[in-house]
């Protein structure tokens, strides 16, 4: 029965009241991407007439170093779940794979509910703590994109374009406010920590009482959010994340060297740091469109029109297979080989999570 209930219960943004305007705006924004690169005459696809074996051996690569860092972005989470629920190697991969594969696929990073959604499922943790979990993971993940890619751009020579005069203009403000931002939060958690019980009190009683803060979750994401002030799980979750981009920036540069194009590390590193700030934003299902329109950005620090259009179209493609074949893939393996995917499991105990 328990089970059962539990089952019932749907992930955020999946009702059916509030999901169709979701996936029209959605596919309203892959529409404009979709129309933009059109009208500058940059292909979704590559001519098939260009195609040679070294494009396979790139992909390759590529994926081999996407594929590892993969396995990073899923590590990384452990450190920031201890407090709440330590985790095995095999419990993280059967909550975080199928969830990164609905973070891709679903339109306005709907998929980033899914975490948060399937560890309540099976552990019964708040909602909210583990929204915290991932709201710091994407903080992280924005200060360490906007830095590499500030300190990037001040090592190139870019293209006088007003694209990338305004990305060039944009980025150390981004890296500032990113900076900024974790030293709210931060400063934030030190001060609701000393003065957790006024603050709780001061918060419910306002007129947001009932409506929008309660004190269950101000106490969810107090205990996913308290985390921050555990400085060695916080540092190497740090440690992991830059692990992981590391290993983003190296799979597209073996890729791009793969097809032909000589791209250096700084240039990989922007690269890899645009694509995931473009990327953190809300776009299409399946990043359709907008995953293009960033690779074309970032590929013409290098290239000039025609080449874009031919050997990056290319670049583009691959880049696009190679994330659903790494993300896709294992997740779609993951859940089928579940007994339960929609709860993982209905019975036994509560911190096992079958996979076979």
């Amino acid at each position: 029965m328990e089970g059962a209930t539990r089952a019932k219960v749907s992930m955020p943004g999946f009702n059916a009241t509030s999901k169709r305007w979701r996936w029209l705006i959605s596919l309203l924004l892959a529409a404009l991407f979709a129309y933009g690169l059109s009208r500058q005459k940059l292909p979704l696809l590559p001519a098939w007439s260009s195609f040679s074996w070294s494009h396979v051996w790139a992909f390759s690569a590529g994926a081999s170093a996407w594929f590892g860092a993969h396995v990073m972005r899923t590590l990384r989470w452990r450190w920031l779940m201890r407090p709440l629920q330590p985790l095995t190697w095999s419990q993280l991969i059967a909550l975080a794979w199928p969830a990164f594969v609905l973070v891709l696929l679903l339109p306005l990073r709907l998929g980033e509910f899914a975490r948060p959604w399937l560890t309540r499922q099976h552990y019964k943790l708040p909602f909210s703590a583990v929204l915290a979990t991932v709201m710091i993971e994407r903080l992280i993940d924005a200060c360490l994109a906007s830095w590499v890619l500030a300190l990037a751009l001040w090592g190139l020579s870019l293209p006088d374009t007003m694209a990338w005069r305004g990305v060039q203009r944009l980025a150390p403000w981004l890296a500032l406010l990113f900076a900024l931002l974790w030293l709210i939060l931060m400063g934030g958690l030190v001060t609701y920590a000393r003065w957790q019980g006024t603050i709780k009190r001061w918060l419910v009683r306002r007129n947001w009482g009932g409506k929008l803060v309660s004190a269950d979750l101000l106490e969810g994401f107090w205990q996913g959010f308290r985390v921050c002030l555990k400085p060695k799980l916080l540092l190497m979750c740090w440690f992991e994340s830059a692990l992981y981009w590391g290993l983003h920036a190296m799979g597209i540069w073996l890729l791009v060297q793969g097809c032909h194009i000589d791209l250096s590390v700084l240039q990989a590193l922007a690269m890899s740091g645009l694509l995931a700030l473009g990327l953190l934003l809300p776009a299409g299902p399946g990043l359709l469109g907008a995953f293009q329109a960033v690779v074309y950005l970032a590929l013409s620090i290098q290239l000039d029109a025609d080449a874009l259009r031919q050997e990056g179209a290319w670049v583009v493609f691959l880049l696009y297979a190679m994330q659903l074949t790494v993300v896709v893939i294992p997740g779609i393996w993951v859940w089928l080989k579940s007994k339960h995917p929609a709860q993982f499991s209905s019975s036994g105990s509560p911190d096992y999570i079958p996979l076979e």
